[in-house]
């Protein structure tokens, strides 16, 4: 009988197989269940990206539909680059945030979220939401057309454009509620439309609304913004198509407004019921659609140059386009658009009536 030496062969290939596998683990591409790069822009690629949290970008480009909403429940960044979109076709909300997470919205748009009899149409939020560089349109619920914000959660808005959203109560595109916090710097909010009160914001809780402008939808005769909380608004432009505040508004200056009455704006550099001379949503550099004030807008040089860091130092010293605020020695503008240098001296010599005087620019 020979001997049986086989098991004797395999007991070194078995060692290198053992060290062997270790090395295959970190070489070799592993599944991901937490974050990573989405390469397909699919809803079960996205779900399988954002389901351990941690940052999510995309190599794709393109529209990813959702049939039912995601589940933020860990710290999360979702990085669309500008190429990504959230459809939920009006038949679910698009986002989830529990309490305790964190979600951050960059270069993302969010469309057609619909919470139904619910709240918050593209996002219910119950931690803390930072949405930056967006836009969150046509999206609906019953309560924030775009964002819910429920007590104690915290909401960050910079840079971005939420119009075309609808409330069938209040806070047609966000709805703060008590003990909820809202900090928006360097954002529009424009078109909105609540069909009980505040087309654009329902605030419950502390709100802090900064170089901003909001726009009602037209026509609407509901109020622009409502509120039963603290809502402090500096350096603003409120278009209200009738009565544009309802509720005390805590003035920090500098605000335009037309509206004859109702916003309380009586601190330093305030106007109200002002021609407000504001372009149309339009497409004016940036990566969100915004207002651009037209040459004889009061909003232009409204700020004085030694307020402009400070009111912009949220959005990082920008305005909602990414372009310089303050421009050099100038005085910046009202709302969420600073006019250039170059925009400006364009005024100077073609068009009429010719834009304000402003301090240290020439041409």
């Amino acid at each position: 009988m020979l001997p049986n030496t086989g098991s004797r062969r395999c007991l070194p290939m078995l060692g290198a197989l053992a060290l062997l596998v270790p090395l295959l683990a970190i070489v070799l591409p592993q599944p991901v269940a937490a974050a990573g790069v989405v390469t397909e822009c699919t809803e079960a690629a996205l779900r399988a990206a954002v389901a351990g949290g941690g940052s999510v970008t995309f190599s794709c480009t393109g529209t990813i539909l959702l049939r039912s909403q995601l589940e933020i429940a860990q710290d999360t960044v979702i990085d669309g680059g500008g190429n990504v979109k959230l459809d939920g076709l009006l038949q679910t909300r698009l986002i989830h945030v529990a309490a305790g997470a964190r979600l951050t919205l960059q270069s993302m748009t969010l469309t057609f979220g619909n919470a139904r009899d619910g709240h918050g149409g593209a996002v219910y939020n119950e931690g803390d939401v930072i949405i930056h560089a967006s836009t969150l349109s046509e999206n609906e619920a019953s309560h924030g057309g775009a964002v819910y914000s429920h007590s104690d959660a915290s909401l960050v808005i910079t840079a971005s454009t939420l119009n075309a959203n609808h409330a069938r109560h209040g806070g047609g595109a966000i709805y703060n509620q008590a003990r909820a916090d809202l900090t928006m710097t360097a954002s529009t909010v424009s078109g909105n439309s609540a069909d009980v009160a505040g087309g654009a914001i329902g605030n419950a809780g502390s709100a802090i609304v900064t170089a901003s402008t909001l726009v009602s939808l037209r026509g609407d005769s509901r109020t622009l913004i409502s509120n039963s909380g603290s809502l402090r608004l500096t350096a603003s432009i409120i278009s209200g198509s009738r009565r544009a505040c309802e509720g005390f508004i805590n003035s920090g200056g500098y605000n335009v407004s037309n509206d004859p009455l109702f916003c309380s704006l009586y601190r330093t550099g305030d106007l109200d019921n002002a021609d407000l001379e504001l372009g149309p949503l339009a497409d004016n550099g940036g990566p969100t659609l915004t207002h651009l004030p037209q040459p004889d807008s009061p909003a232009l040089g409204r700020v004085p140059n030694d307020l402009c860091a400070e009111l912009s130092a949220a959005n990082g010293g920008y305005d909602q386009r990414g372009k310089d605020r303050p421009v050099e020695d100038a005085p910046c503008d009202s709302g969420a658009v600073e006019v250039t240098l170059a925009t400006w001296c364009g005024w100077k010599s073609g068009r009429s009536p010719e834009p304000p005087d402003l301090a240290g620019w020439e041409c």
